[in-house]
């Protein structure tokens, strides 16, 4: 199985803004958003009726708030990518996402992250999300808002990419 992401799944840094408006206006804001851990309804027959990458998003996230790495982890495939705004791979498989969300989780303190908003497609969703983390180097409090996109492969998250301001 290829598991190169086909180049019309990537877009370009400056049409997401675009792409992300057009299809909120086009869904909805009340059924584009969710909001913190949770998914968009927490009630255990809408999990059920979740699609499978809604599930892993909302899983990775709850371990991420927990800084949970193991947790955080296991809901990413095992040739995980993590791609740039421009589609650069900037970490490949397991042993490299696992160490640098390491170096993070021991490395900051209040690692936090919130969803403002969610568009499904498919295997894919891209959410809005709002973070927060303060460096124990500094103590100084590091936030801001990044949309990020999640591809299920495998029954996992197999591709992210991460779309900053």
């Amino acid at each position: 199985m290829n598991s190169a992401i086909p180049p019309r799944w990537i877009l370009p840094a400056s049409l997401l803004p675009l792409a992300v408006a057009s299809l909120v206006f086009w869904i909805g804001p009340g059924r584009a958003g969710a909001q913190s851990g949770g998914g968009m309804n927490d009630t255990p027959q809408a999990a059920a009726k979740q699609p499978v990458i809604v599930e892993l998003s909302d899983r990775q996230l709850r371990a991420y708030n927990a800084a949970d790495l193991d947790a955080f982890c296991a809901c990413y495939h095992e040739e995980v990518r993590v791609l740039d705004e421009d589609g650069k791979v900037t970490i490949e498989g397991m042993a490299d996402f696992r160490t640098r969300y390491e170096g993070l989780f021991t490395g900051c303190d209040d690692v936090h992250a919130t969803i403002s908003q969610r568009i499904l497609l498919g295997r894919t969703v891209c959410e809005l999300e709002r973070y927060q983390r303060r460096p124990k180097t500094t103590g100084v409090l590091d936030e801001g808002d990044i949309i990020v996109r999640y591809t299920e492969r495998d029954g996992k998250i197999g591709t992210v990419q991460f779309f900053r301001p």
